[in-house]
């Protein structure tokens, strides 16, 4: 499998892209999704991330990536085919890898493809609490040109020490723990997830409404260079009639 390679390393840096943030190094286990997925270019990308990070990143692909000619070349860069026409034990299957690997990581994209949808799956939390690892988000900001890493489970408890000393008493519903806990996480997720959809969203926008004023420029600055080469060849053809009036004008002298 194809970890890094300078090639990666060069192509990542040239195009402008960096990392922000840090795939904790203590894991030995995580499961990493990327949002959004809309593009094939994520791929490139990704493979440049991975490079740059010097981990063993595998990632989940359709099985028709695997069929054929390049199937082998998928495999190589670390892929896992997997049947997304079937929904039954797919987790269960992916649980069993990771249970059965003392060192695994991999990614895939809670959209489960590319075309627009409207909401994610999410088999990808099941996966991590079956397989009790780490879940890892990372996100791709086009327009800055940035790739955002950040752990989302386990939950940082680095301020519950401050909400530990307030006095206040609440009744909270429900009293049971487990269910509370799981609603809370279920809103974490939900709305970190929500974020980083948004986010995208709005450098998508933005690097459309770059592109869009780039090419009126574009077209402005070609407008003005096909009016002055109009303007040129008018100029030339009323010389070039002058000179023949005048010649004919003379000539009948």
């Amino acid at each position: 499998m194809l970890v890094s390679s300078p090639i990666f390393d060069v192509l990542f840096k040239l195009a402008g892209w960096k990392l922000v943030g840090e795939v904790p190094r203590d894991l030995k286990k995580a499961l990493v999704i990327v949002c959004p997925h809309a593009t094939w270019k994520d791929f490139i990308v990704g493979l440049g991330a991975r490079s740059l990070l010097r981990m063993p990143i595998l990632f989940w692909g359709k099985k028709e990536l695997f069929e054929g000619p390049f199937g082998g070349i998928f495999t190589w860069l670390g892929g896992y085919p997997v049947n997304r026409g079937t929904k039954s034990n797919l987790v269960d299957a992916i649980v069993d890898i990771y249970n059965a690997k003392e060192s695994f990581y991999a990614v895939l994209a809670p959209e489960g493809t590319r075309k627009d949808v409207q909401e994610l799956k999410t088999g990808f939390y099941y996966i991590a609490n079956g397989a009790k690892v780490p879940l890892i988000m990372i996100g791709f900001d086009f327009v800055n040109k940035e790739i955002k890493i950040r752990e989302l489970l386990p939950i940082s408890l680095e301020n519950v020490s401050a909400y530990q000393e307030s006095s206040s008493e609440l009744d909270i519903e429900p009293d049971n723990d487990e269910e509370l806990i799981a609603e809370l996480v279920s809103k974490y997720l939900d709305f970190n997830m929500y974020f980083s959809l948004i986010d995208s969203l709005a450098a998508e926008h933005s690097a459309r409404m770059q592109a869009m004023e780039a090419a009126t420029k574009n077209a402005k600055e070609r407008v003005n260079s096909l009016t002055v080469e109009y303007n040129k060849a008018r100029q030339a053809a009323i010389t070039t009639e002058l000179i023949e009036i005048i010649s004919g004008v003379e000539a009948l002298k």
